[in-house]
């Protein structure tokens, strides 16, 4: 009796355990971040070069240290005629940077500028018509987190030559040049949950970049491709949402890059889904891919790739094309997106009918044997 108990209560655990998760694919209604509705002091441009400049600066709090770090925050560094807002090089104190707005800086090379720095985060923050937000040169275990950034000339985040770095939960819109997340010459960077749209360039765009995580993004009204991949290796592109991107690129495009992995994404409405050009030994599963103005998947000189367990529907030139392509991998693809490939990426819809079915005969089962005793 007890250990019919036991199997009953484990096939029930697995059944509640599996269906929420199978059930939330795709979340494009990231959390925004919300403004500080604490008054702000207005404050002129900030420079500090190294850390005893940093030590020095009197509009902070706490002692600069991982526990304690300092801390400036409710300050409006806005309308001044300065290159930049913020500057800051060669601080490796941790320092939390918070609650501020930069805006209406039209004259500023960037609303920040921070070099061979570490330690410092950057986050609950609205930055608007800026030419270039947030630069990084030389960056090491820095975050940027649940900022808005919005009607800006240039990139919202341009890092070069930075490692250890993640962008969490930010909202970047109406840009009116560049990328909204530009990284090159980098490794270790975890791009995660941002909500990106209008931008008039590239949604997140990689160059001699490895080992970037970028996922449960949401990426809409690009010009250019959702997610660009270029000489990059070794990176994960998982659970992203991309749709609406007018360009003549892919929703996700790879260039010159291997040892990707591409699963779990939603893309409609862009010229391609997924393109890979140049690229080998990259890994393309449980996607879904819709409405593409061409193909779903296209590769052109691409070798080796394996590509697997995707959905595929309403493509206009055809599901997936190969040119100059050889020894890929193209196997248990479904050309219907009400598949339960996709629709329930990662789960096997036969798994969970089959666990269901088990976990309804044990409980059966267990109410009959009780019955009889």
């Amino acid at each position: 009796m007890k250990n019919k108990k036991i199997i009953v209560l484990i096939m029930s655990f697995l059944m509640l355990v599996s269906f929420p998760q199978a059930l939330s694919k795709y979340n494009s209604k990231i959390l925004e971040p919300t403004p500080s509705l604490i008054e702000l002091t207005s404050h002129p441009a900030i420079f500090i070069t190294g850390n005893t400049e940093m030590d020095n600066f009197p509009n902070k709090t706490g002692s600069g240290t991982a526990t304690d770090p300092y801390i400036i925050q409710f300050l409006n560094i806005s309308q001044n005629t300065a290159s930049y807002s913020i500057k800051m090089m060669n601080v490796s104190r941790h320092v939390v940077i918070r609650n501020i707005e930069i805006g209406n800086v039209v004259l500023t090379t960037s609303a920040i500028l921070m070099e061979n720095c570490a330690n410092i985060n950057v986050t609950n923050s609205y930055f608007t018509i800026n030419l270039n937000v947030i630069v990084g040169k030389n960056l090491t275990d820095c975050s940027f987190s649940n900022n808005i950034i919005e009607f800006n000339n240039a990139y919202g985040f341009y890092f070069s030559n930075s490692r250890s770095i993640s962008f969490i939960n930010n909202t970047i819109r109406s840009s009116n040049s560049w990328d909204a997340i530009f990284i090159r010459d980098s490794a270790d960077f975890i791009i995660k949950k941002n909500k990106i749209s209008q931008i008039n360039h590239f949604g997140i765009r990689i160059y001699l970049s490895n080992n970037t995580e970028i996922t449960e993004n949401y990426i809409s009204d690009v010009l250019h491709s959702g997610i660009q991949i270029t000489l990059s290796n070794y990176s994960q592109i998982k659970n992203n949402e991309v749709q609406d991107v007018s360009g003549a690129l892919g929703g996700i495009t790879l260039t010159g890059s291997n040892y990707n992995t591409i699963s779990e994404n939603l893309i409609s409405h862009s010229d391609s889904g997924i393109e890979l050009h140049s690229s080998n030994n990259n890994t393309i599963s449980y996607s879904q891919i819709s409405d593409s103005n061409s193909y779903g998947i296209y590769l052109s000189g691409s070798d080796g790739n394996d590509i697997f367990e995707n959905s595929l529907c309403d493509n206009d030139d055809g599901d997936i094309l190969e040119e100059n392509s050889n020894y890929n991998s193209i196997h248990d693809n479904y050309l219907d997106c009400s598949s339960p490939s996709n629709t329930i990426p990662g789960y096997n819809l036969p798994f969970l009918l089959i666990l269901s079915l088990l976990g309804l005969i044990s409980a059966r089962f267990f109410i009959h044997s009780k019955k009889k005793q």
